[in-house]
């Protein structure tokens, strides 16, 4: 829960589970918090506050680089203030706000409706603009004035520009701003209609389906447009090993760095498992096929894969109780993100602690260009975790409002214990 922290508290942790990602080492420690920064020592400070850090794991602050916020006119699904509280319970410190809200961030005059909002947010937001006005896919939106505003990137999340004459001409205008293009890689001609991959479950259900390539042929294309403008390119929420093959291709035969981020949802669940299709099931992309599952998890496990994102979208629980072709798209996923990758990867040695941290922390900083050791120990930002903590995932300890996920009844380990911004205790376990 959240706690009121006073000014000026001193704090040590005693035998704390260090997390170094940038030294790629974790140790045991004990860490003082003075004057609202991470020490070596007391420094002759009293110490107000002493926590038993044995057993327990300090790790940075998580970035998220696709949240959606539900801010402005979407209230009755989530709030900033509940968003802020989900990304305390899942150890996020940094969160990059998708433009789909109602109205979209396509003028500056919705930015700052919804900054205003945010304004008395304590956890970092970023915020994102429409790739196209309206996200219609058709018109410009007003890069200069967003930028000017304090945008970092702009897309259409939800929609993918289809017009390939305009995504280049975008693509040269951001280049000149050095703004970030985050894609949603879907090709409309082969998804029109469709709500589920092609497989046997959409079969046996008569679901309109599509194949996995509309995907791939998007992020082939894409890359090509990067290429010949120089644009700084993000793919978002792949869910094909194929796109991910693509990319790293293009990336090392020429010498380019488009990024891009896969989901733990996608890492985890296929269209086999999905049992009955009601709208709870229902997400872009769609879940895949188990194989297609698998390989996405070797990707992870061969370290393809750099950066995870939560694609967070609380929808109400009326909303999800439509028919699965009704039911709006989409997932929460700040509170249990890590703890799901950590319990069915790390704890089964497939991957290392610090690589798992890393691809929710240093790997998504680096796009947005936030100095995470900076955060970590001039701002004393960072969270404590109970790795060894096992829970099951239900909707009374949810957080959110939106209880959507398909992960209910998952039993997952790891929950934060307290978070640290700005030198103070933001959200404490023991309350």
């Amino acid at each position: 829960m959240p706690v009121k922290a006073e000014d000026s508290i001193n704090y040590h942790i005693k035998d704390i589970n260090f997390v170094d990602i940038f030294e790629d080492k974790i140790y045991k420690t004990d860490i003082f918090v003075i004057d609202g920064k991470i020490a070596k020592s007391k420094n002759g400070k009293k110490i107000h506050r002493v926590i038993n850090g044995g057993g327990l794991y300090l790790l940075p602050g998580f970035v998220d680089l696709h949240t959606h916020s539900r801010g402005l006119n979407e209230k009755e699904k989530n709030t900033l203030q509940e968003l802020q509280k989900s990304a305390y319970a899942g150890g996020y410190l940094h969160l990059l706000l998708m433009p789909n809200t109602n109205p979209p961030i396509d003028s500056v005059g919705a930015l700052k409706s919804l900054k205003e909002e945010a304004r008395n947010i304590e956890i970092k937001l970023y915020f994102s603009g429409c790739l196209t006005k309206g996200r219609n896919g058709k018109e410009y939106a007003p890069y200069f004035s967003l930028v000017k505003e304090g945008v970092v990137a702009f897309s259409d999340d939800g929609g993918c520009v289809q017009d390939s004459s305009l995504l280049y001409n975008i693509a040269k205008i951001l280049k000149e701003l050095n703004s970030l293009i985050i894609e949603h890689a879907e090709l409309y001609e082969l998804t029109l209609g469709s709500c589920a991959t092609q497989s046997l479950m959409s079969t046996l259900y008569g679901i309109d389906s599509s194949p996995s390539i509309n995907e791939n042929i998007i992020v082939y294309r894409d890359l090509c447009i990067a290429k010949e403008t120089s644009a700084r390119l993000h793919l978002t929420h792949l869910s094909t090993a194929e796109s991910i093959r693509i990319i790293n291709a293009f990336n090392d035969y020429y010498k380019m760095d488009v990024s891009f981020d896969v989901t733990p949802h996608h890492l985890l669940l296929s269209c086999e498992d999905i049992t009955r299709f009601d709208g709870l099931f229902n997400v872009k992309p769609f879940l895949k096929s188990k194989k297609e599952t698998e390989m996405l998890q070797n990707a992870l496990i061969k370290n393809a894969i750099n950066i995870i994102a939560t694609v967070h979208a609380p929808n109400t629980a009326e909303e999800k109780k439509l028919h699965f072709m009704d039911a709006p798209y989409g997932f929460i996923g700040l509170e249990f993100s890590f703890g799901l990758l950590f319990t069915f990867f790390v704890r089964t040695g497939k991957i290392g602690l610090i690589e798992l941290v890393k691809k929710f922390s240093l790997n998504p900083a680096s796009i947005l260009k936030i100095n995470l050791k900076d955060a970590l120990y001039k701002y004393a930002n960072f969270c404590i975790w109970d790795l060894n903590q096992c829970y099951t995932i239900t909707p009374e300890n949810i957080t959110s409002r939106a209880k959507n996920t398909p992960f209910l009844g998952y039993k997952i380990f790891g929950r934060v214990k307290y978070v640290f911004l700005n030198g103070k205790v933001k959200f404490s376990a023991e309350g």
